[in-house]
């Protein structure tokens, strides 16, 4: 994450990370949250430069589902609930569809408004404060 950036977000600011379902990617936020740590301790007592950001939610995409169920993902999923769960956002389950059609370029809602990861990501948003506007 660029400094520049962290330092102008204050606490009423919030960072929300997003790490895929990969044991790999859950260990990396070990380090996003040791810097978000180390830039607010750094900034606690500047009044002329925020830098204090808080992070109240983190967003886990292709996590398992009954017909995916990889085991890193498995295992990603549970270090993540270990670590994590008082800021998880509810998940973005692993789809083949969306996949094709991110590749695509293609909005998912446009073209499967009630597919399973439309419906993933309006829970999604719904729990990080913005309403649904279906």
């Amino acid at each position: 994450m660029v400094y520049s950036v962290i330092r102008m977000l204050d606490e009423d600011d919030s960072v929300i990370p997003s790490a895929r379902a990969d044991p790999k990617d859950v260990k990396l936020l070990v380090p996003l949250f040791e810097e978000l740590d180390r830039v607010r301790e750094k900034n606690r007592l500047r009044r002329s430069v925020p830098g204090r950001p808080t992070v109240n939610h983190l967003i886990l995409t292709g996590t398992p589902t009954a017909s995916y169920t990889e085991a890193a993902a498995r295992k990603a999923t549970a270090l993540a609930e270990s670590r994590y769960s008082d800021i998880l956002t509810p998940y973005i389950r692993y789809s083949a569809d969306a996949k094709k059609l991110y590749d695509d370029c293609c909005p998912l809602p446009i073209l499967l408004p009630n597919s399973v990861p439309a419906v993933d990501y309006r829970k999604l948003m719904t729990s990080i404060g913005f309403p649904d506007r279906s």
